[in-house]
């Protein structure tokens, strides 16, 4: 992840896997210099599939990677939504993700679909570029009623910030 070309590209088989197409892009991206990773979902209809992407943008430092050696934190992080219908061959538009903590959060799931229709998108908050840990250390999970329109709540999973404060 730490390529300073890195993105999600997507291909695909008709042969169970005998052979498979040239790789494309999940998107162009219009922001550059970046890079881009996507967490992908199956939702419980079995037919719409989830992009949820982390953009890491990199403008000012186009020959590092996404983590600041110094701080061991994220450069600045766009999260952004697409959502395909047939089978991941064509993506809706991205629209963007505005989650209700502000900072950096850990790339590290995709979204999940409860019984009742929210999505939960479980993460943990992590430093910024400056070294900035504004939630402290915490893996919270955000909820959804609105389909990724918006994302309304934060449940709290788990908060280290007196264990990690101890520890130091």
């Amino acid at each position: 992840m730490e390529s300073l070309d890195y993105a999600s590209y997507l291909t695909w088989s008709d042969d169970s896997g005998a052979s498979w197409s040239e790789p494309v892009p999940l998107f162009e991206d219009p922001v550059q210099p970046s890079s881009h990773g996507a967490k992908y979902s199956l939702l419980r209809d079995g037919t719409t599939l989830l992009a949820f992407v982390t953009r890491y943008n990199r403008e000012g430092r186009e020959e590092e990677g996404i983590l600041s050696r110094e701080t061991f934190g994220y450069t600045e992080l766009d999260y952004l939504l697409t959502r395909s219908t047939d089978e991941g061959r064509t993506w809706s538009p991205l629209s963007e993700v505005t989650l209700p903590l502000a900072g950096a959060m850990e790339p590290c799931h995709h979204i999940i679909e409860l019984q009742d229709g929210r999505w939960l998108y479980p993460t943990s908050t992590c430093k910024g570029w400056d070294g900035e840990w504004p939630n402290g250390f915490q893996a919270v999970a955000f909820v959804s009623e609105s389909q990724g329109e918006a994302w309304e709540s934060v449940l709290p999973i788990f908060d280290g910030t007196q264990v990690r404060n101890n520890v130091l």
